[in-house]
């Protein structure tokens, strides 16, 4: 339980931004650790380590967010965690408080809970609510959990013993990185420590505050600007009126897509609006028009818009702040089409920016020095190329858990969505573990002697054999990385695999569900024979889903040679099926009075020998390709759906598909044209489609051998 509720600890602070995930997993890391260090418990490189945590939180958030968020398939301590929180609050800081002092002996196991108990009665006497309650004795438990973390002296401050708890408090105030976290939190530990120290006051009558201890930093700096005169204006001397008129006229008609300067079809229509909003033509001539237009608007990209106010432009300011902190934090390159469609609506309202070139074109203006654009695409720094896919592949290595698309984008919300989507698919260190959710692999939980290990074993697997399947190499891991199957619990196994196919691209090559040495070329002919000869029984869908894995067709041929097909979904290894082979083939004697008859001639099964399958034309289309020594099966090819062909006896002079054909042909009034040869093939049985190799040369042969006949 006490490990449940450290991660559940850990889940809130993260879920109310009192930490970082990153620096919470750390946290919870070293201190299960040590926690099992201080009980005796021998612990190597992979105990609770960072990549066993983060996968464990996130089966914390599934049980927190009732399944919306997460890992699946929680353990049933994990609720009991979330419920006693809810439940028995004491209890449950009682608990997390011993799991944060391991090595404290003020930390009595019978008194905890009724300290907590007073200290929250004594607080809603005084008129506090619960959840503000709640949130005293959660900072207390986040002060010690700090004073525990960084190795102060005193480091408990819920006790009875008003000596210790003032050590405890006075060394934390006179810690400059506490109070600078302290000041960060809104200084919500000092005031929940001075409560505590108040509520020992009043019930034991032993301790003074002194508020002094507390010191807030509370200076505060602020600049203005002031925007620059036009000087365009000044040097035109623009009256007022006439720069209202002009601003007005460029408000009312020109706000969307901008004044077009240097055009005269444009200029000519400004001056009708003039003149159908005033009465009378404008005064001024051609030449001066635009000059006056660009002094009373603003200038983008060759066109002038109605001037905004600096409140308008606010929002620019907050874009090139944004642009500016995201380069200072490592980012090379920002999209302006990203930039566009997360402002887009107040571009729109205060700009009347309705496309992202414009914008790119107000922001250049606007950052002169600063902020270049490359390919008319993406900014970067002055002087930096810019590299997205790097920015995208730093932000993907964050992620410790299969993240959704939409979750990796809203940390890289500066490259466009199917932008994102194109470089994931590429970047091969990059996962799909499962409807879209991505892995960095290299932050799968395995360590490296686990690495190594593994290593070692597909290797002495693959000394006497071509290949493994992903079936058995989940069943070496199982095996033998018990750590490494309790880490990877609810992870997708096809995932798993393909993490594992990266990590290991040195050694091995992973070809869909089939493993080799590295370089090592396959003939998929001998990789269904063994996928085949791997499985006691197989379904048509599981079949399917190995070829599709590997995007490659269904070898029938090879299959059928390791499977009895006993229906049209279901297979069965050969071995597992005895046929009384001398009484089966007598019967089919007595059914093929000739040396074929097409396997669709073939209905009835009630007077064939038991086999312990039921008989039909699938399992007749086996025996005969695998087992009848009197008779062979000749056929095109195998299907998915139905059985197609002819049954041959061994002594005809048939030596393949093509002669039978042929034979075939001859014997019918189908040899005037490849339709009609075709079409008969079809209809008797023999093949599925209208469709053969050769066709032409078959139906030549036919014809001719039809001549023979007839002239016999």
């Amino acid at each position: 339980m006490e490990e449940a509720i450290i991660l559940h600890d850990a889940y809130l602070r993260i879920a109310t931004k009192q930490t970082s995930k990153v620096n919470a997993i750390a946290e919870v890391s070293q201190r299960l650790r040590k926690i099992a260090e201080k009980s005796g418990i021998d612990i190597d490189e992979k105990f609770r380590n960072i990549n066993g945590i983060t996968m464990q939180l996130s089966i914390m958030e599934y049980v927190m967010t009732d399944g919306q968020c997460g890992l699946g398939h929680p353990p049933k301590v994990f609720k009991e965690a979330a419920e006693l929180y809810e439940s028995d609050f004491q209890r449950y800081t009682g608990i997390l408080l011993r799991g944060y002092n391991v090595n404290n002996d003020n930390k009595g196991n019978g008194n905890i809970e009724h300290l907590i108990k007073s200290f929250i009665g004594w607080m809603i006497d005084n008129g506090h609510a619960e959840a503000t309650v709640r949130g005293y004795i959660s900072a207390i438990v986040g002060a010690e959990r700090y004073a525990s973390e960084h190795s102060l002296e005193y480091d408990c401050i819920i006790t009875d013993n008003l000596n210790v708890c003032t050590c405890s408090v006075e060394g934390l105030l006179h810690d400059s990185e506490f109070m600078k976290y302290n000041d960060d939190q809104h200084r919500r530990f000092s005031a929940s420590m001075k409560k505590y120290l108040l509520f020992l006051q009043q019930t034991e009558g032993h301790y003074e505050t002194e508020n002094d201890h507390i010191v807030v930093s509370t200076d505060s700096k602020t600049s203005s600007s002031r925007s620059k005169v036009n000087q365009e204006e000044e040097q035109l001397s623009i009256p007022e009126n006439v720069k209202a008129r002009y601003g007005a006229v460029l408000e009312e008609y020109f706000s969307d897509d901008g004044y077009q300067l240097g055009r005269a079809i444009v200029r000519a229509r400004f001056k009708r609006y003039y003149f159908d909003t005033y009465g009378e033509n404008l005064p001024e001539p051609d030449e001066m028009i635009d000059r006056i237009i660009s002094a009373v608007g603003d200038v983008r990209d060759g066109r002038a818009f109605p001037k905004q106010s600096e409140d308008q432009y606010d929002i620019i300011k907050q874009i090139i702040s944004e642009m500016t902190e995201l380069f200072k934090s490592g980012v090379t390159a920002i999209y302006a089409e990203a930039i566009y469609d997360k402002y887009r609506q107040k571009l729109a309202d205060d700009l009347h920016l309705y496309n992202s070139e414009a914008l790119s074109e107000l922001l250049l203006s606007k950052t002169v020095g600063q902020f270049q654009r490359h390919r008319k695409s993406y900014f970067s720094p002055i002087g930096v190329a810019g590299d997205a896919e790097a920015d995208l592949q730093k932000i993907v290595s964050e992620f410790h858990v299969p993240t959704s698309r939409e979750e990796i984008h809203k940390e890289a919300w500066f490259i466009p969505y199917d932008k994102m989507k194109y470089m994931l698919s590429l970047y091969k260190a990059c996962i799909n573990m499962n409807e879209g959710r991505y892995l960095y692999a290299p932050n799968l939980p395995i360590s490296a002697d686990e690495l190594k290990e593994l290593i070692q074993l597909i290797s002495a697997e693959l000394e006497y054999r071509t290949y493994i399947t992903d079936v058995e190499l989940q069943a070496i891991i199982e095996k033998n990385l018990p750590g490494f199957v309790i880490n990877t619990e609810g992870l997708y196994e096809k995932g798993v695999r393909d993490c594992l196919g990266y990590l290991l691209r040195d050694y091995f090559s992973f070809n869909g569900p089939i493993i080799t040495k590295a370089g090592i070329e396959l003939r998929m002919a001998d990789v269904f024979k063994e996928f085949a000869k791997f499985h006691e029984e197989l379904s048509l869908s599981e079949l399917e889903s190995f070829a599709s894995e590997m995007n490659i067709p269904i070898y029938w041929d090879d299959v059928l040679s390791e499977m009895i097909r006993v229906s049209e979904d279901r297979m069965i290894r050969n071995d597992f099926i005895s046929f009384d082979v001398e009484a089966i083939d007598a019967l089919l004697e007595s059914m093929c009075p000739g040396d074929y008859i097409p396997l669709q001639e073939i209905q009835l099964f009630l007077s064939f020998p038991n086999i312990g399958y039921m008989w039909n034309s699938y399992l007749l289309e086996s025996y005969l390709y695998q087992v009848s020594k009197r008779f062979r099966l000749l056929h095109v090819s195998f299907g998915k759906k139905g059985t197609y062909g002819a049954m041959v006896k061994n002594t005809a002079p048939y030596q393949g598909y093509r002669e039978l054909a042929i034979e075939v042909l001859s014997e019918s009034n189908a040899v005037n044209s490849k339709e009609a040869a075709l079409q008969y093939l079809v209809d008797h049985g023999y093949q599925a489609r209208r469709r053969l190799d050769d066709i032409d040369g078959i139906l030549k042969a036919a014809k001719l051998l039809k001549e023979q006949k007839e002239k016999q």
